[in-house]
């Protein structure tokens, strides 16, 4: 029962409807991150547009501390970018409790063509 529920989850999801258009009026989105009504990082996000082309820039940082003690720690940087409402391109770069992770994503536009 639980794998029926999580596969009509997953395939009524796929058809999200956010589109870059939403953010057309934002240049700067800014928030901050709480624990327990206590501070403890941020997330920004920044919109650039160039004519066609949108790039959305995310700074995240925070850290958790429990009686005095860093329990788990996040920093990172993000770039997506859009052509028109088609993302093109995803980088990432992740510290997470000392460990660097992260993402180069380009999308393949030879194998766009094969799907219309």
């Amino acid at each position: 029962m639980k794998k029926f529920f999580i596969l009509i989850i997953v395939l009524f999801s796929s058809n999200v409807l956010a589109h870059m258009e939403h953010y057309n009026k934002y240049n700067k989105i800014e928030m901050d991150i709480f624990r327990n009504g206590e501070l403890i990082g941020y997330n920004y996000y920044f919109f650039t547009r160039k004519g066609d082309e949108t790039i959305v820039t995310n700074q995240i940082k925070f850290s958790v501390k429990l009686l005095g003690a860093t329990i788990f720690q996040v920093e990172g940087y993000g770039e997506e970018k859009y052509l028109k409402d088609k993302l093109i391109s995803y980088n990432s770069k992740t510290l997470q409790n000392d460990k660097k992770k992260f993402v180069n994503l380009v999308f393949d536009y030879s194998y766009d063509q094969h799907i219309y």
